[in-house]
């Protein structure tokens, strides 16, 4: 039989994953119950779905029909949510981040583990194939030398984003999540420093939506001659789109653009570009949910792995001089 997917949010990511499991498009896993905070939109996007319902998350969790939760809310949630889902003892897909605070990303991992309930983040952007060929690419290309990953994206107006209470922090943990998450995969870094980090409010009020990492990787497969120094670039600002990843090594460099869908491998002025066709990520990381949880296999990305990503972010954080707040109760 089919397992049961209790889904916690219904907003533009949510959505997503209500459609996959609603169109049959997770094998193994039907969309069985969802929460919305909205109940008229929540009841309307449920009765379109052919799903149940619930008008509080602790009803969904106590559903008998749900047999694994996805929570696809804002991240300042989190901490309130992921122990719940815990304590129902029932298995859990988190969108990223993790958390947006070191101490509450520590808090869930270690709920999960004392549960005996198995936690996965989606770090989506790894289910793009274009992450796949650069890290094919970089394996003939020779020790890693430096690095410049761009994700630029214009303002959406989401006026959850630059709640410091719902969201829990700007681009940093909004956006930058999905690029460092990326590097880390990419390279195989057994290490990553941050040097420096600036970030500034350029439409938000409360919270970044622009910021300059300056990173150095050590240790790993492409890094046994020395670290290699690189930045990354985050925003919501402007009226474009730009979502660019590059990395320069010892025999050539590596670019991968996910606007054009293109993947080029450079050598001094000769250039090798072949188009690199969209998956659905969404779809895929809930694939490999249900596929581990039906094998009794490990989770794809597990809450530890995530929680790396959670120490970088929250360290350029601090040596940028911002900070977040973290809501102290779900009805925040």
């Amino acid at each position: 039989m089919a397992l049961g997917i209790g889904l916690l949010g219904l907003g533009k990511h949510g959505i997503r994953y209500a459609r996959h499991l609603a169109q049959g498009e997770i094998p193994g896993a039907r969309l069985a119950a969802v929460w919305r905070r909205d109940q008229a939109l929540g009841e309307a996007t449920a009765a379109e779905l052919g799903a149940r319902y619930h008008p509080r998350p602790e009803a969904l969790l106590a559903d008998p029909e749900v047999q694994a939760v996805i929570a696809a809310i804002p991240a300042g949630l989190h901490g309130a949510i992921a122990p719940l889902v815990a304590a129902a003892h029932k298995p859990l897909l988190l969108e990223k981040p993790l958390a947006t605070e070191l101490e509450t990303g520590q808090a869930i991992v270690r709920a999960f583990e004392a549960a005996g309930v198995p936690l996965c983040v989606a770090q989506t952007l790894r289910y793009d194939p274009l992450l796949a060929g650069m890290a094919e690419a970089l394996s003939a290309l020779g020790p890693l030398r430096g690095f410049g990953f761009e994700q630029r994206l214009e303002p959406r107006g989401l006026p959850w984003e630059d709640d410091p209470q719902r969201a829990g922090g700007g681009v940093l943990f909004q956006t930058a999540i999905h690029t460092v998450d990326a590097l880390r995969v990419v390279t195989q870094a057994a290490q990553v420093a941050v040097v420096a980090a600036t970030t500034r409010g350029v439409h938000y009020q409360n919270l970044e939506d622009h910021a300059l990492l300056h990173l150095e990787l050590h240790g790993g497969p492409h890094l046994q001659s020395g670290p290699a120094l690189g930045d990354i670039r985050v925003s919501k600002i402007g009226g474009s789109r730009h979502h660019h990843f590059a990395l320069y090594a010892e025999g050539g460099g590596i670019e991968a653009d996910f606007i054009d869908r293109r993947l080029t491998i450079t050598n001094g002025r000769q250039r090798t570009s072949s188009p690199i066709p969209e998956q659905p990520t969404v779809a895929l990381v809930t694939r490999a949910f249900v596929d581990a949880l039906q094998a009794g296999l490990p989770m794809p990305i597990t809450g530890s792995d995530a929680l790396e990503n959670v120490r970088i972010l929250v360290e350029a954080r601090q040596r940028s001089g911002g900070k977040s707040e973290i809501a102290p109760a779900l009805t925040a």
